[in-house]
């Protein structure tokens, strides 16, 4: 009976363990902002501090919470859109999100010159990753996400994507490593020519272009706060 016992318990680990590790393997997307990251976006964007954002009341600071957290992805899709980029390129499978891997099919294949740099820190800088980049080749683009917590990176030589690709990943970024990964064949819906820019646009016009349209969506972003749970979206438009 002892021995009968000791079997079916053993037999039950492991069935709890082909179970545990069945779900290892999560669908995760890029797009994905931790509640951290975006209110550290949105308070940047506001000109705010974290305490007048969310205020004292336990309730109010999670609407809040999943208000902000809504409003980065739906910029960070805007801003897929502008590059000319799929949404789908940024679907990922593993085990955690940092491990996380773009979902491939069985003849899936990955660009040579353009790669994903994933998980940035709050305060990223797109000048700083421009810089950092632009050592080892011809940039085609490197753009940050108005959350700062993904960049695209192209080369216009392979061989200057290679080399970038192997120094740099895991290399610090501020206080975090850079997590880099291969972008997928298909990421970009043009084939991966560059944004097209306005005739006669200057160097670093792109920059300030961005800086002006994250100025204008802080303008026009406003969050109400106090929201009974029972209020509706109809309710919310008549009310504005």
């Amino acid at each position: 009976k002892g021995k009968g016992g000791t079997s079916s318990y053993k037999r039950k680990l492991e069935e709890k363990k082909k179970k545990v590790d069945a779900h290892l393997e999560h669908t995760w997307n890029l797009l994905y902002v931790s509640a951290s990251a975006a209110a550290d976006a949105a308070t940047a964007q506001l000109g705010v501090s974290k305490g007048e954002l969310f205020g004292k009341d336990a309730e109010n600071a999670a609407v809040t919470a999943a208000l902000t957290e809504t409003s980065v992805i739906q910029q960070t899709k805007a801003w897929l859109q502008k590059e000319g980029v799929r949404v789908e390129a940024f679907e990922s499978k593993g085990s955690s999100l940092l491990k996380s891997k773009a979902v491939e099919t069985a003849d899936a294949k990955r660009r040579e010159d353009s790669f994903i740099v994933k998980h940035l820190p709050a305060g990223a800088s797109a000048a700083e990753l421009r810089e950092r980049f632009a050592r080892f080749g011809e940039l085609v683009r490197c753009s940050l996400a108005p959350s700062g917590t993904v960049c695209i990176v192209q080369y216009a030589d392979k061989g200057a994507a290679t080399r970038a690709f192997q120094k740099l990943a895991f290399a610090r970024y501020r206080h975090v490593p850079l997590y880099l990964e291969w972008a997928p064949e298909d990421v970009f819906v043009n084939g991966g020519a560059p944004p097209v820019a306005s005739e006669g646009a200057k160097p670093g016009a792109e920059d300030e272009e961005n800086d002006e349209d994250e100025d204008e969506e802080a303008r026009g972003c406003l969050f109400v706060k106090n929201l009974n749970f029972a209020t509706t979206d109809e309710g919310l438009k008549a009310a504005f």
